[in-house]
């Protein structure tokens, strides 16, 4: 009577198998993970612009006047010009505020949020509520926030390769705004000053964690309005950009080669043995 023998399972197999499969998960999950963000913003985005569509014009022209009289609040504490208060929740209703549009690092209707919340920020970006609402004027300057250097989303990693004379949109109630780059500094998270209201000035700020990975600083790409106009004259100089999140996956690329090949030359060297 034969037995036949078991045969023995190759726990080195397995062990590379997982590795390798980890490796492929690890490498496809910011490209993964940046596609459904992406869905998801086009979904919100779709929302709002449906919602605008179907608003009652007179409701719409409550809206931008509550976030006009918002603003003028803000400067008149900022001022010493007492303004009638006005609560933040009483100005625009929708959950998303608007969306930004900056050619330069190819960034198409952004969404932004109410609030800077944990919660609002993991989806996009979102307006810093003790700063202006982004519906133009003198005495305004309005602060949009997002995260750099999160792997599955890009946001405003790329913020950093803005330059002066760079155009972005703001679009709020249907109605866009053009800003021209005028200013980026690098500040500690303790500098309000540096996002004061600057008086007849009508401004907006984009605001983000630097250096990438160490998040110890905040950037500030301040830019000043100008008419559609004016910025239509201006070719857009699109960035080459290579994120970081790119970075991030050119390296796990790299390693996951690297484990790869060392497998293989393993294996075939216990095959000769």
């Amino acid at each position: 009577m034969s037995t036949k023998k078991r045969k023995k399972i190759n726990w080195a197999a397995v062990l590379s198998g997982l590795f390798i499969f980890a490796g492929i998960a690890i490498f496809f999950y910011p490209i993964v993970g940046n596609w459904y963000a992406n869905i998801d913003r086009g979904k919100a985005i779709t929302n709002y612009e449906r919602q605008l569509e179907q608003m009652d014009p007179k409701e719409k022209a409550h809206e931008l006047a509550q976030a006009q009289a918002y603003n003028r609040y803000l400067w008149g504490q900022q001022s010493g010009q007492p303004a009638t208060p006005v609560a933040y929740k009483d100005t625009i209703k929708s959950s998303v505020m608007g969306y930004l549009d900056i050619p330069a690092i190819h960034m198409t209707k952004m969404p932004f949020y109410q609030g800077t919340t944990f919660a609002v920020l993991d989806k996009g970006l979102g307006h810093m509520q003790t700063t202006s609402i982004p519906v133009g004027g003198k005495n305004t300057r309005a602060v949009i926030t997002g995260h750099s250097g999160i792997e599955n989303q890009t946001l405003f990693s790329d913020a950093e390769k803005l330059k002066k004379s760079d155009v972005f949109y703001v679009s709020v109630l249907g109605q866009k705004r053009a800003y021209r780059i005028d200013n980026l500094k690098v500040v500690t998270p303790d500098r309000i000053d540096a996002i004061k209201i600057e008086a007849n000035r009508d401004l907006v700020t984009l605001l983000t964690c630097t250096p990438i990975g160490i998040n110890s600083h905040r950037l500030l790409v301040t830019g000043h309005r100008i008419s559609l106009a004016e910025a239509a004259k201006d070719p857009v100089v699109a960035r080459d950009t290579w994120s970081y999140q790119n970075k991030v996956l050119l390296i796990s690329a790299l390693v996951l080669m690297s484990l790869f090949l060392y497998l293989i030359v393993k294996h075939r060297k216990r095959a000769k043995l």
